[in-house]
This record gives C-alpha cells, structure tokens and sequence, in this order.
C-alpha cells in the first residue's frame, strides 16, 4: 500500500467494493474523458457513490488515480501471462512479430486517452513509490513479452536474445505511441500512407534488427563526441570568416 496521502486501506468487506467500483469508474472516466476530465463528481457518479464517498476511501483525487494506475499495469502484467502465448504465438517469427505489432496498434487506438492519461499522471504526479512500481510493472510487461519471443532463439543473431528483444520491443512499442499520441509528429509527414504501411515497416525492423547480429564494434558515446567535436572544430576553421566591409562592397558594386 502507498504511503503519504496514498489509498486508505479498507477494513470490511462494503468499504473495499466501493473503493473497487471508484477506481474501475476512474479507468472508465480516464478512458472517456482523459486526464483532465478525470474530476471526483464524475468519478463518483460513475461508479453510482456519494461524492464525499470518495474521500473516505481515498485521500484525495491523485490518491485515486494512482491506484488505478497500478491497477491497469497489474491487470495488463496478469494478461500477458495467462492470455499472452495464447494470442500472439505462431508458427513463424514473422507472424508473431507480426500479431504483436498489430496488437499495439489496436491497444493506442481503442484506449489512447487512457493510455496517454497514465503515462501523463505518472510524469507529472512526482510520486516516487508511484514511479517506481510503474516502472518495475512495465519492465516485467516488456519482460513477459520477451519469454513469448524466445520461443524463435535460434533465430535471433545476437549474443543476449533477451536484451536485444527488449530493445526490439521497446522500440516498436515507443514508435507506436508517437504515431498514436502525436498526430503532428514527423512519422505522419515522412509515412503519410496507411498504418499497415507503418506496420509493415516496425515488423520488418523488428525482425532485421534480431536476425541482423550484434554490432562488429562497441560504441562508446564519449569517445564518439569527442571525435565529431574535432570534426565540426575543424570544419569551422576551414571556413574564412566573413567580413562586413567586403559583403558590403560587393552588395555597393551589384548595385
């Protein structure tokens, strides 16, 4: 249980229903209306309670929203267990690349305000317990994905499979979320076509990027900072500085 002005815990049987019904009705609001929308007189109406019921299960309305929060990244880690292997494993790595790209796709596109509600809370809440769990939540998430992928590890070329597809995932998912959340982001001007042009192409990186193999070389950032500073210091130098008085000449004779 959270601490410091976090959910109350409820001590009979009555009490916890209510404190159930509140935050599935602020998973319902968040889903309807998003972040801003998510106020306590909906909420409470919602889940068909006494406004100032909410207050004597939860602190406050940032109380509530943390709980369902954790409740949503509980029930999706549940899901992936249980229903995971079931719904997106198939014969060929293609095919289940190809599931679970076309699953993220449908999950930003039939929860987007709940889904960019939760993300938003979490960013800006400041809870670091909050955070926290968010995070180790979502990390076992990527995680359980990652098991469901090992089932092709004689196809993955690289010296971690488990690393590489959490890479892999991660970046499929992350460029999904930008295309969901960010209809004025460069991905709708460079890929203006369909999403299944979009698909196609995170599949395809996808699967390049695991049967590929690891890099010849290790990067390392701050040797290669180092090099493209002198690079762009020597450049620099090799370009004559401009002087006023020959720009303003040559501008006097075109005249």
């Amino acid at each position: 249980m959270l601490k410091d002005g976090k959910a109350f815990e409820p001590q009979q049987e009555r009490s916890r229903a209510t404190a159930d019904r509140l935050i599935l009705a602020t998973i319902q609001i968040l889903d309807e209306f998003g972040l801003e929308g998510a106020v306590v007189p909906k909420i409470a109406d919602k889940a068909r309670v006494a406004h100032g019921s909410v207050y004597r299960r939860f602190p406050d309305k940032n109380a509530l929203i943390r709980a369902a929060c954790l409740h949503v990244l509980q029930r999706s880690n549940e899901g992936n267990r249980t229903l995971m292997k079931a719904v997106l494993l198939r014969p060929s790595l293609e095919e289940t690349v190809g599931c679970f790209v076309g699953l993220l796709f449908l999950q930003y596109r039939t929860h987007p305000r709940l889904l960019q509600a939760l993300e938003q809370f979490v960013a800006k809440d400041g809870d670091a317990q909050l955070t926290s769990e968010a995070r180790r939540l979502s990390g076992e998430n990527v995680d359980e994905t990652a098991s469901m992928f090992l089932t092709f590890k004689s196809e993955i070329n690289h010296a971690d499979p488990r690393l590489a597809l959490r890479f892999a995932i991660l970046n499929a998912t992350t460029s999904i979320r930008t295309i969901a959340f960010g209809p004025s982001s460069l991905w709708h001007d460079l890929f203006p076509g369909s999403e299944d042009a979009l698909a196609t192409e995170l599949v395809r990186t996808f699967i390049s990027y695991l049967r590929s193999g690891s890099c010849a070389a290790t990067i390392n950032l701050s040797s290669t900072h180092q090099q493209l500073n002198d690079s762009i210091a020597m450049v620099k130098r090799s370009i004559p500085a401009s002087k006023p008085g020959n720009l303003e000449g040559r501008s006097a004779e075109s005249q």
